[in-house]
């Protein structure tokens, strides 16, 4: 895997693809969670261009946007010690400051500055006038994105598209802000499909927000087990069943509901019989961390 810049500060493995029979019908999985154990899947991918540029541009580091749960925060931080650079979270919910989770501890423990602060101003992330005060308040760091999203994060993750095969009928994904979506489907040609899954209630939005003049894409909200982040006892069930008979290990977050939506179109006969599809595993079983005991991987 190419690296960011002539020293390499991580060891990066190079995805593999295996094969999983889901309502009896083959699903190759592109496994990009293993190419690392925390700056994994996805989220690697999103942050690369941006470290290249704040690398090539000599900056101190960068201020970045999560929940208290964020995969994103936790790979941007181990990111962040291995290239040298220091890393400020702006982290949703103030409460969180006296109560850190595993993902905040760990995310402390590689360096990152933690920053708590109220919704109403954690729903100023993108405001203009907000942003600008940042910059000023931090001279010298680069603002990246909630999740990696923006123009350099669908730079990055447009290098996923040299994995897929051109006998790929089918590109399957899950679609949190949708930065990956977008990535690969202006990247891919035009006669492959492309279907995320929106982990949320009514992230069907996301059909709107990217919208563009290519036809060969949909995200579907029906699979969001009650909402982001949250899961059932029947979604946990299928995460077992899933690595105890495929070898398939899913996070409760993205992945599981975007295999089990994948499972029921198969069932529904969503996809025709000439169809070959491919799944892409973008990483996040860290926050599997919350279920412990409840897993059985």
């Amino acid at each position: 895997m190419s690296s960011t810049s002539k020293n390499m500060a991580i060891d990066f493995r190079e995805p593999s693809v295996m094969t999983v029979e889901l309502a009896g019908r083959p699903v190759d999985v592109l496994r990009l969670d293993e190419i690392h154990p925390v700056v994994s899947g996805n989220k690697w991918y999103k942050l690369k261009s941006y470290i290249q540029y704040i690398q090539t541009h000599s900056l101190k580091g960068f201020i970045t946007f999560g929940g208290a749960y964020s995969n994103h925060l936790h790979a941007a931080a181990m990111a962040a010690r291995a290239y040298g650079l220091h890393p400020i979270a702006v982290i949703r919910g103030r409460e969180f400051a006296d109560r850190l989770n595993d993902t905040l501890l760990a995310c402390s423990a590689e360096g990152m500055e933690l920053q708590f602060v109220d919704r109403s101003v954690y729903d100023r992330k993108e405001n203009d006038v907000f942003l600008e005060e940042l910059r000023k308040a931090y001279p010298g760091y680069y603002i990246i994105p909630e999740g990696g999203s923006g123009f350099l994060g669908r730079q990055g993750v447009a290098e996923i598209c040299k994995y897929i095969l051109p006998s790929y009928t089918h590109i399957l994904l899950s679609a949190g802000s949708g930065t990956t979506l977008r990535g690969i489907r202006d990247t891919i040609p035009e006669d492959r499909q492309v279907l995320g899954f929106a982990p949320m209630k009514k992230g069907a939005y996301l059909n709107e927000v990217l919208q563009c003049r290519k036809g060969n894409w949909k995200i579907t909200d029906d699979y969001h087990f009650g909402g982001f982040g949250k899961h059932t006892p029947d979604l946990i069930d299928y995460m077992n069943r899933l690595f105890c008979q495929q070898g398939l290990p899913t996070d409760r977050v993205y992945t599981a509901k975007m295999f089990r939506g994948i499972e029921d179109l198969i069932s529904k006969g969503y996809f025709d019989g000439s169809a070959r599809l491919l799944a892409l595993h973008t990483g996040g079983l860290q926050g599997n961390h919350t279920l412990k005991g409840q897993l059985e991987f």
